[in-house]
């Protein structure tokens, strides 16, 4: 048996015909991630939002004001301090991507860029973005959401790949004096 025939019998196990997904049963499939209640909850949202943003520009368009309004604020709901970092740090990711993807490409000399895969690309952009433009937030603390959101969204090896390149970018950017982390305990020396 080949690694397709395994496939083949899946997709002899599902019913020529069947109904398309209506609308109240996306209801049950978006409460998996129910109302956002601190900060990794809104990284995993945002870091859905640049990925669907990404896949929509691939396909030929992408409003992140409606991904913004579906994906992130739709789920905090009365926790305006959540929603301003939310907003703050998926607008910040998306508009400066160009210079996230910069930096990624920099750190990934043995990878095409194209290669990395879709949510490592958004978990990336959106640690590389805090790191900028987040000056309050130490690094590990950026680095180590990063890593635990690759576990859950990505492959079994982008936990250790996110470290790596967020690690790396952390070296680069203090190298480059565009890390601007000051205060105690938020920049390692």
């Amino acid at each position: 048996m080949n690694q397709f025939d395994h496939l083949q019998q899946k997709n002899r196990d599902v019913p020529e015909h069947h109904d398309a997904l209506s609308e109240s049963d996306w209801g049950e499939e978006e409460d998996q991630l129910t109302v956002a209640v601190n900060r990794r909850d809104v990284r995993m949202r945002v870091m859905q939002a640049l990925y669907a943003g990404d896949i929509g520009e691939i396909a030929g368009g992408a409003d992140m004001d409606l991904l913004a309004a579906r994906l992130v604020s739709a789920y905090l709901e009365g926790r305006a301090d959540l929603q301003e970092f939310a907003l703050s740090l998926l607008r910040r990711a998306w508009n400066n991507r160009e210079s996230c993807d910069d930096v990624i490409t920099k750190l990934a000399e043995n990878w095409d860029f194209n290669r990395i895969t879709p949510i490592d690309k958004a978990v990336l952009r959106m640690g590389i973005a805090e790191l900028l433009y987040f000056p309050d937030i130490p690094t590990r603390v950026t680095i180590n959401e990063a890593i635990e959101i690759a576990k859950m969204f990505s492959t079994d090896k982008s936990g250790v790949f996110i470290n790596g390149m967020l690690d790396a970018a952390v070296d680069m950017l203090k190298k480059a004096d565009r890390l601007q982390k000051s205060g105690r305990g938020l920049l390692e020396e």
